[in-house]
């Protein structure tokens, strides 16, 4: 279990009012709601289930995990190749730059509040490296590094993700603010299960299993109007 103080940083850097830039993307989300590819609670409720089962596990959560399980004396490097491989996995331009310029926002402010050799080193390998900076990725290094703890880290990055995902749905009209606490509670043991199926997996099993959730995203930017950028 994390400390005190480490639970209040991991809460600090997770939370909704962090500028981490989250709040600007859906993730595709918009272009289904626009479109009418999913409506109504219990529907939307079944496809996040899907994402986070068929997407979310078997690309960023299993790469966060893969950050846990590197060297210390080669943490970095190896860091950076899980991140390169999540960022050739993406097959939406969408999709892997929003996730690059949140992880890249999170990654500066904890570079410029937290005294970590190891974040300062990453910083300069993203400000080289176009690939590199997903958030998944700089999450769980944070988490590494500052001594969060492996299940509370990826627990933190899950609800991070799927509470992103719903403030999306809430602020693009479909889902009230009740409805969004439901999903919540109710997809918490899904996240659990997404996260526990990764655990025993390897870098080579990373893949998207959910093609639809990368089309969303690339069909974004061709929508009449946006109020988010992915």
């Amino acid at each position: 279990m994390p400390s005190e103080h480490h639970l209040w940083e991991m809460l600090q850097f997770l939370d909704g009012l962090f500028p981490s830039g989250t709040f600007a993307h859906s993730f595709g989300l918009e272009t289904i709601v626009q479109e009418g590819w999913v409506s109504g609670e219990d529907c939307w409720m079944e496809y996040l289930r899907e994402v986070l089962e068929d997407s979310w596990a078997w690309t960023d959560a299993l790469a966060a995990t893969q950050v846990w399980r590197g060297h210390d004396n080669a943490l970095v490097e190896e860091v950076a190749f899980i991140d390169g491989v999540l960022s050739a996995s993406r097959a939406s331009q969408e999709s892997r730059e929003g996730s690059l310029l949140t992880g890249r926002r999170i990654l500066q402010e904890a570079a410029a509040l937290l005294d970590s050799r190891e974040l300062q080193a990453y910083r300069n390998l993203t400000r080289v490296y176009k690939e590199l900076g997903n958030a998944a990725v700089i999450i769980a290094l944070l988490g590494r590094v500052r001594g969060w703890g492996e299940r509370a880290t990826l627990t933190g990055y899950a609800y991070f993700s799927l509470s992103g995902m719903v403030q999306a749905l809430v602020r693009l009209i479909p889902l009230g603010q009740s409805a969004g606490q439901r999903m919540l509670h109710h997809l918490r043991p899904v996240a659990f299960t997404a996260l526990q199926a990764v655990q025993n997996t390897t870098l080579d099993d990373l893949c998207n299993h959910m093609p639809m959730w990368e089309i969303a995203g690339m069909r974004h930017q061709g929508l009449y109007s946006r109020l988010f950028r992915s």
